[in-house]
């Protein structure tokens, strides 16, 4: 179970630059939630089955099912963990790369074949916790997320996720 504040900027093909700033949190085995308060207050929920996005007052905008697409063998390593299947899965679509300076970690993934919207992710980990992400996509851009503040628990909450704060 990890919480975190996030910044995220991303340059879109375009050249456009987004800014986005709000509240991370990972549930092991159920899902994940990316809560944004800036520009606009949005939530993004994903789980092993569905990606849905909800608006300001908690409505839901979009529901995407995840089985079978790309997006779920990849989702599916972040919600189980580094499992052999799940690493083998990777290692079919990257090339997988590890370096360690001290405390810090940096795992790299870029894709094995051309025309994967997921050109390539980096990951740096620092005293045990994600400090930064990095990636490439052809439909997004280049972006990249700080991690702030971050806070690991042992027990996952069984509450639903809270979608929006006052």
């Amino acid at each position: 179970y990890t919480t975190a504040q996030f910044e995220q900027q991303r340059t879109m093909p375009s050249g456009r630059v987004l800014r986005s700033k709000g509240y991370f949190e990972y549930r092991r085995g159920v899902g994940m939630m990316w809560r944004t308060d800036l520009p606009a207050r949005t939530a993004m929920v994903i789980s092993r089955d569905w990606m849905v996005v909800y608006g300001s007052r908690g409505q839901e905008l979009r529901r995407t099912a995840l089985e079978g697409s790309p997006a779920a063998r990849y989702t599916t390593v972040f919600l189980d963990g580094a499992k052999p299947d799940n690493l083998d899965a990777l290692s079919r679509a990257f090339r997988v790369t590890c370096r360690v300076e001290g405390e810090r970690l940096v795992l790299g993934f870029q894709a094995l074949r051309e025309g994967m919207d997921l050109r390539w992710l980096m990951v740096d980990v620092v005293g045990g916790n994600v400090q930064r992400v990095a990636y490439s996509s052809g439909r997004q851009g280049d972006t990249v997320i700080l991690f702030k503040g971050v806070k690991n628990g042992e027990k996952v909450p069984t509450a639903p996720f809270r979608l929006l704060t006052r």
